[in-house]
């Protein structure tokens, strides 16, 4: 092993399905990832795959070097025996099912200078589990909260306008159903089967479009100058959403202070409650 005030990384099993957690950790270095595998599992160092396991590069090393994986005697060891006999020989030593050839061995130099780069690794250091969407380390409700509403916009905002209101249970529900369209209109009913095509599928008020859960909460026409004239009383504006989920998103994008904000919301609810 090199120097030991150099920093550590300690071997583990990358497993799956949590995200934001560090795979590999150590004192002063740690390897990020945000994919799928990322939960370290400390009870064995001989778990982690050398090939296969994400711990290096952000990449599997089967899928960098294809070519030396396919070549490998040993295609599915862990990395612990191969850092011991990097320890005993001073080097890195592999074992191949016949001598590479001169353009093989530039993958296997390359292969070499990336696995001297990293830091050292120290096959008797256990493994932590660090949160990397908190700088504590430790995971809460409400990193993970910010964490998905960075990486996934306005959705988590439209999930607490819609349970984080002061509405009736069944009210909540209904908006969740109209936002993920399960809402059960004739053109809903039509898309999943239950009623065939030959079903009169327009809508009862204007008899002119379809039926569809867009036309009656925001395209009929009575229904679309009532929402003008809520928002003529709050003095906004607005462009007509084109779908239950940008009427939502804009909804709760709008500004107010906790009581105006209160109110705003059970407007909407009721609103389109009563529709």
């Amino acid at each position: 092993m090199d120097s030991l005030n150099a920093p550590a990384i300690s071997l583990a099993k990358v497993a799956a399905p949590y995200p934001l957690v560090d795979r590999c950790l150590a004192p002063n270095n740690r390897i990020r990832s945000f994919q799928p595998e990322s939960v370290v599992d400390g009870s064995s160092q001989e778990r982690i795959h050398f090939w296969w396991d994400t711990w290096l590069l952000n990449e599997k090393l089967k899928d960098v070097f294809p070519r030396l994986f396919s070549l490998s005697e040993i295609t599915d060891g862990s990395l612990k025996p191969l850092v011991q006999n990097r320890e005993a020989a001073g080097e890195w030593n592999f074992s191949f099912k016949r001598p590479l050839k001169a353009w093989e061995e530039k993958d296997i130099r390359r292969l070499i200078e990336v696995l001297n780069a990293i830091p050292n690794l120290w096959v008797n250091v256990d493994d932590q589990v660090r949160w990397i969407a908190d700088s504590s380390g430790s995971f809460s409700v409400s990193s993970a909260r910010r964490r998905c509403e960075v990486n996934h916009g306005p959705s988590i905002g439209i999930t607490k306008l819609l349970w984080g209101n002061d509405t009736p249970p069944k009210v909540k529900f209904f908006h969740w159903l109209a936002w993920k369209g399960r809402v059960k209109t004739t053109a809903y009913l039509q898309r999943i089967g239950v009623l065939n095509s030959s079903v009169n599928n327009l809508c009862p008020f204007c008899k002119e479009e379809v039926e569809s859960l867009n036309h009656i909460i925001l395209y009929y026409p009575l229904v679309w100058s009532l929402w003008c004239e809520i928002l003529e009383w709050w003095n906004l504006s607005w462009v007509i959403p084109g779908s239950i989920g940008g009427l939502l998103e804009w909804w709760s994008g709008v500004s107010f202070n906790r009581f105006e904000r209160r109110l705003w919301q059970s407007i909407l609810f009721t609103f389109v409650w009563s529709v």
